[in-house]
């Protein structure tokens, strides 16, 4: 359902773990409604426990909203205790970062997809960039539409 395109671009994929995510009704109806925004968003451990930061939900109607309800809440993730000491470990390295890669529903639940990943430096990316380029232009040669 929400996808981050940004991460491929920018971020190298250690490894990737599916989480549950704590939501209020109205939030779940609004994910699938196709609301949401995880660009920018990232996971923290904090006791024990992951949250998701700056991942915001609009609200599934504007003018029905609760007092106390805001969009870019902090959200619980649920993992395993193993998973979650992995991340410890791979967080305590100061080279990677969680990152929400997608969210999605499977059997009616509101499911994350994080990301343990690494930032590439700009040197990396621009090779990633060239790579991608010459494949192109090696596909186009080959198929006789050479540019």
């Amino acid at each position: 359902m929400l996808i981050n395109s940004k991460i491929n671009q920018n971020y190298k994929i250690e490894k990737i773990y599916q989480a549950g995510i704590v939501l209020t009704g109205f939030e779940v109806k609004s994910i699938k409604k196709g609301g949401g925004d995880i660009v920018g968003s990232y996971g923290t451990v904090h006791k024990n426990e992951v949250w998701l930061l700056n991942f915001k939900i609009p609200p599934y109607q504007p003018k029905n909203v609760p007092l106390n309800w805001s969009s870019d809440r902090p959200k619980k993730l649920l993992l395993r205790k193993k998973e979650i000491s992995e991340i410890v470990g791979y967080l305590q390295q100061k080279k990677y970062l969680l990152v929400p890669y997608k969210v999605y529903l499977e059997n009616n639940l509101v499911k994350v997809d994080l990301a343990l990943c690494q930032p590439l430096k700009k040197y990396e990316k621009r090779e990633k960039i060239k790579k991608r380029e010459f494949e192109r232009q090696k596909q186009r040669a080959l198929k006789g539409k050479l540019y």
